[in-house]
């Protein structure tokens, strides 16, 4: 990979690009048209609330693969992990609740959740990381003529 960020990039980064582009534009198409029906006050505000986040992390993630910019790629990084703790957190407490209730537990449902709340959050984390590593600095203090 070239440090400079001029060059070929590796395939992942085009597929965390495609993947994270598609879903803020059809989140953010989502939260258009739940403002627009109107169906009920909690889905116009919801997509009050959803419309410049995902509008924002969209544009962003255009940026950041499109102009190459470091900055906003390291950006994108915080927000997926942060996303990623978050989701974790939803996760673990869900889990939490449905063990807790007295009535029986639906396993199925418990897995099949449990497995598709660990894919997402291994994505995100697993975008975040791998942006950081390609956004850091190739060395922290580089050595002068004289050594």
């Amino acid at each position: 990979m070239n440090p400079t960020g001029r060059g070929n990039r590796p395939l992942i980064r085009h597929l965390f690009f495609a993947i994270n582009f598609a879903v803020a534009v059809l989140m953010f198409v989502s939260a258009v048209i739940s403002i627009a029906v109107m169906e009920s006050p909690g889905s116009f505000f919801g997509g009050i609330i959803g419309f410049f986040p995902f509008l924002v992390y969209g544009f962003a993630e255009w940026i950041a693969w499109y102009r190459r910019r470091k900055s906003t790629e390291r950006k994108l990084a915080y927000a997926n992990l942060g996303c990623a703790a978050f989701a974790a957190f939803g996760v673990v407490t869900t889990i939490g609740e449905v063990l807790m209730e007295p009535e029986p537990v639906d396993w199925q449902f418990l897995t099949v959740f449990s497995l598709i709340g660990l894919c997402i959050i291994a994505y995100l984390a697993a975008c975040g990381w791998m942006r950081l590593r390609w956004t850091r600095s190739t060395s922290v203090n580089p050595p002068t003529e004289g050594q």
